[in-house]
């Protein structure tokens, strides 16, 4: 398991994930916290593996196979939630 070296209190959490989002995915421009992205297919399953690639990096955390489920994954805010939940 990584070190997180980041803090739990970090407010930008979510707008680094929709920054990379975007940057990686120029249609998601419009996109907030709640747009869903994998349901609508904004997302298939290879953004979705670089996606939790980008997260367990960038945040120092890892992955258990049984959170890699679509429900953490399907809009920023969840994404956020299981992130602080990780780092917590």
């Amino acid at each position: 398991m990584g070190t997180c070296t980041r803090k739990l209190d970090e407010p930008n959490i979510g707008l680094e994930i929709t920054s990379y989002l975007t940057e990686k995915h120029p249609a998601l421009k419009n996109m907030d916290d709640s747009t869903a992205l994998l349901s609508t297919g904004m997302l298939d399953s290879l953004s979705l593996i670089d996606l939790v690639d980008y997260l367990e990096r960038s945040f120092g955390i890892r992955f258990e196979a049984e959170e890699l489920v679509a429900e953490h994954f399907e809009t920023v805010s969840r994404i956020e939630t299981l992130i602080r939940q990780k780092m917590g």
